[in-house]
């Protein structure tokens, strides 16, 4: 049957959505890429070889999320519709489409979350409090867990890039592994600056992990600590079956950077566009 050009149908907005996020996110790690090479007579950085395992490790994030998620719901419906062609019985054809309509509603909520993942935030423009009140507000709504979030003194400081753009990307890892692992039923997360340092903390009342027997590199741990460390800060995780668990993080709010590691930052921190 040919689809009419006008026919609208469940998850279309969020595949044009992600498929435009995605490109533009290519986009710029192709040209993070050429930087990165223009400068290769130097000695690669810390902070570079440190961004780029994260996007390899997020590469591979993506590709994983999207098999798991909506690779299986797509094959999922093609079965559906095999069947639904076959059945000749109303009550079972009804029982098909049914089916079918669920999983294009699943797949339309792995879709938006998704396109929420990868989307970054125009830091510049916002800075970081209210790029932190959105994203917490938008993951509170789509997971339907409450969040505390204090935030002060901020008000009165600006971080450099740099430091914006590694906190909220923590903040943004960190929900993430509650959304997936913790079955929280309350988070919070506290940003504040004291004597120069911003200190962030996110903590939730999930099922928490043992410390010495988790996958640590599987829950993005390794690759906020190793982006910490680059800013010359100092990363924390508490935890215990039962018991949830917290991140902690303290970093200089303009730690000494090489021009090429601010410059990176900056790029990350800016809003997407031409």
């Amino acid at each position: 049957m040919r689809r009419r050009q006008n026919t609208s149908w469940p998850g279309r907005e969020a595949s044009r959505r992600l498929l435009q996020t995605m490109s533009e996110s290519l986009r710029l790690l192709r040209r993070a890429e050429l930087q990165m090479l223009s400068s290769a007579c130097a000695k690669p950085s810390a902070l570079e070889l440190a961004v780029a395992q994260a996007v390899e490790r997020e590469r591979q994030r993506i590709a994983r999320e999207l098999h798991d998620t909506v690779g299986q719901q797509l094959c999922a419906m093609r079965l559906t519709m095999a069947d639904a062609h076959k059945s000749r019985q109303a009550g079972l054809l009804h029982k098909r489409l049914a089916l079918l309509e669920s999983l294009i509603a699943a797949a339309d909520v792995d879709l938006d979350r998704a396109v929420f993942s990868l989307h970054p935030p125009a830091l510049g423009q916002q800075g970081l409090a209210e790029a932190v009140r959105q994203h917490v507000s938008h993951w509170s709504g789509l997971f339907g867990v409450p969040v505390d979030l204090l935030i002060t003194g901020l008000e009165h400081h600006a971080p450099a890039p740099a430091v914006t753009a590694a906190a909220y990307r923590i903040v943004q890892e960190c929900l993430t592994n509650i959304a997936k692992h913790a079955r929280a039923s309350r988070v919070g997360v506290a940003l504040s600056v004291l004597r120069g340092q911003l200190q962030l903390s996110i903590e939730d009342d999930g099922a928490g992990f043992d410390m010495d027997a988790a996958p640590r590199g599987r829950l993005g741990l390794v690759g906020m600590g190793e982006r910490v460390a680059a800013l010359q800060g100092r990363f924390e995780v508490e935890s215990a079956p039962g018991q949830g668990t917290t991140v902690l993080v303290t970093l200089p709010l303009h730690p000494r950077l090489h021009p090429r590691q601010a410059a990176g930052e900056e790029a990350e921190a800016a809003p997407l566009g031409d």
